[in-house]
């Protein structure tokens, strides 16, 4: 056509703001009450939070010269509560075993582990996601999650990234 073809759009046209409005950003929620264990391995040493009688204790190690700040457990326990992430990337090599790893027990057999494939960076790091079931009774759920996290890594939230990094002093009641 010899003719200009132009056309008046009315409104705005929304793409996401932000890169976390493409995916899913929530892998799972796992209630409190399920909360079993969770061993924290890092070079600073190992930790070791279990819920008893809905009551979170530090047992390894065993004793510290300070008394524990309460949110600080509350914190490791709740990483995986709701565990959201705000980018995603493919995985593209195969990491050490020694990296700084939680593990979390879970009722009902599941268990899932959160490793930081950058053990030296401050601030948010990158995580991978391991789960497997114990149990028949969570081997759907452990399938679902694997099937969300396998392959990939995951920049996870700063509080995650820190409990990957943390120290037995990060644990002490702070003075206010």
């Amino acid at each position: 056509p010899e003719e200009n073809q132009s056309y008046l759009l009315k409104g705005a046209i929304r793409m996401p703001t932000t890169k976390s409005d493409w995916f899913e950003s929530l892998i799972f929620t796992i209630k409190n009450d399920q909360f079993i264990k969770a061993t924290l391995n890092n070079k600073n040493g190992t930790f070791e939070v279990e819920n008893k009688d809905d009551k979170l204790s530090l047992i390894v190690p065993k004793s510290l010269n300070f008394k524990i700040d309460e949110t600080q457990l509350s914190d490791i326990r709740d990483v995986i509560s709701s565990f959201y992430f705000y980018d995603i990337k493919k995985s593209l090599k195969k990491y050490s075993d020694n990296l700084p790893t939680i593990t979390y027990e879970i009722k009902d057999g599941l268990v899932i582990s959160i490793t930081s494939v950058e053990p030296d960076k401050d601030g948010e790091s990158w995580v991978t996601i391991k789960v497997k079931s114990t149990d028949k009774k969570s081997e759907k759920l452990a399938q679902d999650i694997r099937n969300k996290t396998e392959g990939f890594e995951f920049l996870a939230n700063i509080i995650t990234s820190d409990i990957l990094r943390l120290k037995p002093e990060d644990l002490a009641v702070k003075d206010k």
